[in-house]
């Protein structure tokens, strides 16, 4: 079996403190130690792409390195020679973010089986790596749940099946506020006392949060999918509100004609553009709470 390098060029971006010739140089020194003859050349063609070849015994290789990893998984980065060329980093990755009081689907599915690999790629390198799983538990929805679950809810049901019960009021309370403008009135106005801290609305958003990362933490641990951290919408809230708030006191907050706030931007082509970071009644959005969430995980 013969494996080639792109080209040698690439080694700068990969191995930060090494060149290409020496590279080349370590390559044939590791090969010098090889005793059970998976590698038996390596050489440097002289084109204009600057190939390196491997010539590789194909049963040695596949057997020497399926070997060596699962004897020494965990401290393979450690003592591989090329990957103790690569720079360690801290490494987020977030992934999953399922909404609470809605069923684990697909969609969610796919981002925890990427997110993981991704994880454990970045760690099997050697990288200090953050597994972040950021859950949508705040908003307008949260309103319409409650506001939902005061007219459509069951305790019993609740109890029976968290999820399955959840998600039949949240759509059903949609359905109401299709078609009952004072339905949806309230549902915003639940909302806004969740912003402004109304303890027993906080106290029956809680408890559905809860019951739904019980039953995620069950799909989870089915999967075998670990966490490092959870993170949600909710804990930047105020953090959120309160950068409004300064926005709009040095001016930089204006209303459009449908009443939200918004903030003027100016896009790398010279136009302006209008983007709506909060509601009338001053409560955050998605953009607003996603923006601070993105602010402290870089710090």
């Amino acid at each position: 079996m013969w494996l080639a390098w792109k080209s040698l060029k690439d080694f700068d971006s990969m191995f930060l403190n090494l060149s290409s010739c020496d590279f080349l140089s370590l390559i044939k020194k590791e090969l010098s130690k090889n005793t059970t003859g998976e590698i038996t050349d390596v050489n440097q063609l002289n084109d204009q792409q600057q190939h390196l070849v491997f010539v590789v015994d194909n049963k040695s290789f596949v057997k020497d390195t399926l070997q060596l990893s699962s004897r020494n998984m965990e401290k393979l980065s450690e003592i591989s020679t090329l990957l103790s060329y690569i720079p360690h980093q801290k490494v987020v990755v977030e992934y999953s973010s399922p909404n609470i009081a809605k069923a684990f689907h697909v969609g969610h599915l796919r981002s925890t089986i990427i997110g993981g690999f991704i994880a454990n790629l970045h760690e099997f390198i050697g990288h200090d790596v953050t597994r972040l799983n950021y859950l949508g538990d705040w908003g307008t929805q949260c309103g319409l749940l409650l506001a939902g679950y005061q007219q459509f809810g069951s305790e019993d049901d609740l109890h029976q099946n968290p999820l399955y019960h959840l998600l039949r009021v949240y759509v059903m309370a949609n359905k109401e506020a299709e078609k009952n403008s004072s339905f949806l009135d309230h549902a915003k106005h639940l909302f806004f006392q969740m912003e402004n801290g109304e303890k027993t609305i906080l106290t029956h958003w809680k408890k559905f949060r809860d019951l739904s990362i019980e039953e995620y933490n069950k799909v989870y641990k089915r999967l075998g999918v670990k966490f490092d951290k959870y993170e949600s919408e909710s804990m930047y809230s105020k953090a959120a509100k309160y950068v409004l708030e300064r926005m709009e006191e040095n001016g930089h907050l204006s209303t459009d004609k449908n009443n939200p706030k918004v903030l003027k931007l100016k896009l790398a082509n010279g136009q302006e553009q209008n983007v709506t970071v909060a509601k009338s009644d001053g409560s955050t959005l998605y953009l607003s709470r996603q923006v601070y969430s993105c602010i402290s995980t870089h710090h």
